[in-house]
């Protein structure tokens, strides 16, 4: 049978539109054993943490046993979650109103944020951390009201509390900063609006509220929820049983997935960072995303000079820049690492393959493969969860 020109692009088209909805298909991973699931985060090499809301829960999953297992319990209704540059869980306490920096298993590191004039918080709901440490939140009403007006804060890295916009019975909800640092998104669960802002890199006090996009669907509310973002700058937005993704060009998504139950709240993980981990009602979802690399905050893509806020055990003359000689990294005076904290990052976060780590006499050889051209690159080392250095090296 002979095949015409029209024939063959049509069925090139739809081998190309197959493809996209085949890997934008949710993949249920859980088995409606939650109650009500939120804050979903990556931790960088093998789990996604995530709370249950009503059972006061937080959750991981690991991604490479599939296995569901309790991280700690008594979690305050924790709702929000993030981990800070050392690798601390940043939790968003709705029970107390509380911002808190807690161990992976739950103990109390620090009460970071718990009233704002004198009077606790609504119920902190999500939060994002910019490249300085600074904690911006967001204080609905879900849990009750105790402020005036709800609202966005900002924690700076002095501890102080700073209000910066408020939405009186309306509810702001999801919030998260652009990959260059410069922009915060916030959208609303009341209505249809996606705002954003622009951030003063040195105080991080935000400025110029703009309409960024609008929810479909927003009647009689939009149900507008989590949102995650990617190294292009596109915006993932949670609401009722859809994620639509915003690009900025346009007040409408761009695309839209959906779901077969209310959505909540997404993150991107995995090793390519390309896979969307979606928690919802009552379960957890994946979604693969060709041609997607996510970030979690804006110090993932941080600039390669500025290094004064990762905790370095090595001396600076022997990291910045790195030598490479015959595609092999050599860091000396470090005790063994396993292969799995061992990671190499190129400037847009995508995580690049290694072909071979070994320790030989407290030296930790890092084999780059021949086919990673010449180049920038973030060096990423840590042991038992501990951030031990991030550093650039140059491949020559």
């Amino acid at each position: 049978m002979k095949i015409t020109i029209k024939q063959f692009i049509l069925f090139g088209l739809f081998i190309v539109i197959t493809f996209q909805t085949k890997s934008q298909t949710p993949i249920q991973l859980s088995n409606n054993q939650f109650t009500f699931t939120e804050g979903p985060v990556w931790d960088g090499i093998e789990h996604i943490y995530f709370t249950d809301i009503p059972k006061q829960e937080v959750i991981k999953y690991n991604i490479n046993t599939k296995v569901f297992s309790l991280a700690y319990e008594n979690s305050e209704r924790a709702n929000g979650l993030m981990f800070d540059i050392n690798e601390k869980l940043i939790v968003c306490e709705g029970g107390t109103g509380k911002i808190t920096q807690r161990e992976l298993d739950g103990t109390l590191i620090e009460t970071l944020a718990s009233t704002f004039n004198g009077v606790r918080f609504n119920g902190p709901n999500d939060l994002c951390i910019d490249e300085k440490g600074g904690i911006y939140f967001t204080d609905p009403s879900f849990e009750g009201t105790t402020q005036p007006s709800t609202g966005i804060y900002y924690v700076n890295t002095s501890g102080e509390v700073l209000q910066q916009d408020t939405f009186g019975s309306t509810n702001p909800n999801g919030i998260i900063i652009s990959p260059n640092g410069k922009t915060l998104y916030v959208n609303n669960t009341s209505n249809k609006n996606i705002y954003k802002y622009d951030i003063n890199e040195t105080t991080g006090a935000l400025s110029n509220r703009t309409l960024y996009g609008e929810v479909p669907d927003a009647l009689p509310i939009s149900e507008a929820d989590g949102m995650a973002i990617d190294t292009n700058g596109n915006l993932y937005v949670t609401a009722k049983a859809k994620i639509h993704v915003f690009n900025g060009n346009q007040l409408a998504p761009i695309n839209t997935i959906s779901f077969p139950e209310k959505v909540t709240n997404c993150t991107f993980g995995g090793p390519e960072q390309d896979i969307l981990y979606v928690t919802a009602s009552n379960n957890i979802y994946q979604v693969s995303l060709t041609g997607v690399t996510g970030i979690r905050h804006p110090f993932d893509l941080s600039n390669p000079l500025n290094t004064s806020n990762f905790k370095n055990t090595f001396k600076d003359n022997t990291i910045y820049p790195l030598p490479v000689v015959n595609n092999t990294i050599h860091i000396t005076n470090i005790k063994k690492l396993d292969a799995k904290s061992v990671k190499l990052f190129n400037l847009n976060g995508k995580v690049i393959p290694l072909t071979n780590i070994t320790n030989k006499h407290d030296t930790l050889e890092i084999l780059l493969s021949n086919k990673i051209a010449n180049g920038i690159y973030l060096l990423h080392l840590k042991k038992d969860n501990e951030l031990l250095i991030r550093k650039v090296i140059l491949q020559r």
